[in-house]
């Protein structure tokens, strides 16, 4: 199969997973292609593992203008008339809207299949999008990242498509078990995050300032940047943090897993998710996560065996459930192992990759969108 994996480039939390995936999917012996596009497309795609084994297809870099949407429509549209693709692969809206446009003229039209990766709701204007590119191309699939999201798009009516419930796929040779021991027990927090309000950070500061007074100090490690980031770091100094939390900026993957294997728990208090790859991250490296139970986060994490999932905006409940792991060591790192084999069974890149394949299978079989 030909495949053109197509996204525009938000970074390594939000688009490397996705273009990781192709890339796996292209040593599997498929031909792959990477179209991307934004200020640090090229370079992002050239650290991902595995890339070497692709076709890549640097689009415009800034598709969010008039005329670099038409721009990106008439490269999309010459791949296609120049290579015959069988299926586009796209991460957002935007980059489906432009490939049903250039599917108008090609004779040759790809099957269309949609990883929804930012549509937290779905408003009228997303939702004619949706409509429009099944219609253009009939063997238009959606990939739901998390059960909440599946459940979602079955409520959209007159909706000409085929859903499917595929979570995030993690590489997991890049993510080392570590074996806890008593020697190591910190206790360390770890949040890696952007820093943005729906985040939670300043709550999290509130909840570690409570434990202090509980008789319990904690470090903290807090991975990222972002436009809330001084505001979180004043806040650490007004509540008497400074020594307790560690900001570590927007760092790099590698050193992003040192950090992981150094903490004890990891924490998630954002209550605006997708699928977050973060959650995945923590658990590959043998962290329990506490997380609020928000989007894909409840896909993730077995509650009460590999973490702990909280109803949104119940900070009592996150306290007493981070409580329970800062007491019992023990069963914080029984929990951490379960993360870690969880991980495994349901959410390697091996596991996603087999289900992905399927659903090319099914499309390609399903006939010709001439």
């Amino acid at each position: 199969m030909r495949v053109l994996y197509f996204a525009e480039w938000y970074g390594h939390g939000a688009t490397a997973p996705f273009i990781r995936l192709g890339c796996f999917i292209s040593q599997l012996g498929h031909e792959v292609y990477l179209g991307t596009s934004g200020r640090e497309a090229q370079s992002g795609v050239l650290n991902i593992t595995g890339y070497e084994n692709s076709h890549i297809q640097i689009l415009p870099e800034t598709l969010g203008s008039k005329s670099c949407l038409i721009s990106g429509i008439r490269e999309i549209r010459d791949l296609l008339t120049r290579v015959e693709i069988d299926i586009v692969h796209c991460q957002t809206i935007r980059e489906l809207a432009i490939v049903a446009a250039a599917c108008v003229t090609v004779e040759h039209r790809p099957a269309l299949v949609f990883s929804d990766h930012f549509s937290l709701s779905w408003d009228s204007i997303r939702r004619t999008i949706l409509k429009i590119a099944a219609l253009i191309v009939s063997r238009s699939q959606y990939i739901a990242l998390s059960t909440q999201q599946f459940k979602r798009i079955l409520k959209i009516p007159f909706l000409r498509l085929r859903a499917w419930n595929i979570p995030n796929g993690i590489a997991l040779s890049e993510f080392m078990y570590v074996e806890r021991t008593n020697e190591s027990w910190g206790p360390t927090l770890i949040y890696p995050a952007s820093f943005i309000p729906t985040k939670g950070h300043l709550k999290l500061l509130e909840m570690c300032a409570i434990l202090r007074g509980r008789g319990r100090d904690v470090l903290l490690f807090l991975a990222g940047d972002g436009p809330e980031r001084d505001a979180v770091e004043q806040r650490s100094v007004e509540l008497g943090l400074e020594d307790q939390v560690r900001f570590l900026g927007r760092i790099g993957q590698q050193e992003l897993i040192r950090k992981m294997a150094e903490a004890d728990i990891g924490v998630f208090p954002s209550y605006r998710e997708m699928m977050p790859y973060s959650v995945l991250e923590m658990m590959a490296t043998g962290l329990p996560v506490v997380a609020y139970e928000a989007g894909g986060v409840a896909d993730s994490l077995e509650s009460g065996r590999s973490g702990y999932l909280v109803p949104i905006g119940h900070k009592e409940m996150f306290l007493n459930r981070l409580t329970y792991l800062l007491d019992h060591p023990l069963e914080t790192r029984t929990m951490g192992k379960a993360a870690r084999e969880r991980v495994e069974t349901h959410f390697a890149l091996e596991v996603v990759a087999a289900k992905l394949i399927e659903v090319y299978k099914h499309v390609v079989r399903n006939g010709d969108n001439k």
